[in-house]
């Protein structure tokens, strides 16, 4: 006798509930256990169980198939050419070879290029160049910063005089190397100098000094003048 609560479904129909979760899987077998839970749950589990292993088959191949699967770019094997002849195989084989053969050449060509660029910039600056601008550019940053500190010392008119006698005595002196050492910059720039990675920011350093000295300058003769 069935438990109180549960209607037994008839034996003729009992088993006919597992085709739907066969067809459908786990979601079949969701269905049939709803409906049969509380009529014949020896069933209900049986369908649920069922639709699982159903969908646990559908996935295992699913992925298998899935890795199984050769990529566009592989080089096909036997299975790929069952329908092919012969000659349609090596056709379709030399056709690969031959992409493939292209794509290292363009792959070599790139390296070599790529190559010739790096020696190029390699041997771009001369080292005799660079030598003598990590020798001689400090020594002008030396001089403008001294002309700055003094600019920048200027608190009073009487210290303006000061600083325009210094400047009547040394001032065509100071000019001539100011020019000169914007034309030494300007050069070095123009020839890719800036670029190089222990010249190129001594340039930049140098040109900045020169542009606070301007400014200072500037300012000291609008104040005092």
């Amino acid at each position: 006798m069935a438990s109180e609560g549960i209607v037994p479904v008839k034996s003729s129909r009992r088993y006919f509930w597992i085709i739907l979760p066969l067809i459908l899987g786990l979601l079949g077998g969701f269905i049939v256990y709803f409906i049969l839970r509380k009529k014949d749950i020896k069933i209900a589990n049986i369908c649920l169980l069922v639709g699982l292993g159903i969908s646990v088959v559908w996935t295992v191949g699913m992925i298998a198939s899935a890795q199984n699967e050769p990529e566009p770019w592989q080089v096909p094997n036997e299975k790929i050419f069952i329908n092919y002849t012969e000659e349609e195989k090596l056709a379709q084989r030399l056709t690969l070879q031959k992409y493939w053969d292209e794509v290292d050449a363009k792959q070599k060509s790139r390296d070599a290029t790529n190559a010739k660029i790096a020696a190029k910039l390699a041997n771009r600056f001369d080292p005799t160049i660079v030598a003598s601008a990590k020798k001689n550019i400090p020594e002008l940053q030396e001089f403008t910063k001294g002309i700055l500190d003094e600019c920048r010392a200027v608190k009073s008119y009487e210290d303006y005089q000061i600083f325009l006698i210094v400047l009547s005595v040394v001032g065509e002196e100071m000019i001539d190397v100011t020019y000169k050492i914007d034309a030494a910059l300007t050069v070095l720039e123009l020839d890719g100098y800036d670029e190089h990675p222990e010249v190129g920011p001594l340039i930049t350093e140098t040109r900045l000094l020169s542009l606070q000295t301007s400014g200072c300058l500037a300012d000291m003769k609008i104040r005092y003048n």
